[in-house]
């Protein structure tokens, strides 16, 4: 699981987990709940690499990102991405031709991700 650590950060009645120069909409029921289980804005995000979005091209809300390291494993591919000064793994086809340091565009399946508390580090979602 990929692990970033985040503020929680609420604009226009929305609330966004601030990951350094990026930011992830959370659904209105995840926000709800994070309110009722914790006080602090510091907590962190965990995302499975099957749970990350990848893409050659441009998208909306989609991350820019830079390909780290693709290692082929069998029926799947895992890329390695750098975002910021965080590495986030995800699984791809292994067909995957993204090629070291290229531009690549990610975006994270916001119903499947994990938030944690930073301090007693609980599981919130």
């Amino acid at each position: 699981m990929n692990f970033l650590e985040c503020r929680l950060v609420e604009k226009d009645s929305m609330t966004y987990l601030n990951i350094g120069k990026f930011h992830v909409k959370l659904p209105s029921n995840f926000s709800r709940r994070i309110k009722e289980e914790t006080r602090d804005s510091e907590v962190i995000m965990g995302v499975r690499p099957e749970d990350v979005l990848v893409s050659l091209e441009p998208q909306r809300d989609f991350l820019q990102s830079k390909v780290y390291f693709f290692q082929q494993m069998g029926n799947v591919g895992y890329v390695n991405l750098k975002t910021g000064s965080d590495i986030i793994t995800a699984m791809v086809s292994p067909s995957f031709e993204g090629r070291t340091g290229e531009k690549i565009f990610i975006k994270f399946d916001e119903n499947r991700i994990h938030i944690f508390d930073k301090i007693s580090q609980k599981t919130i979602i």
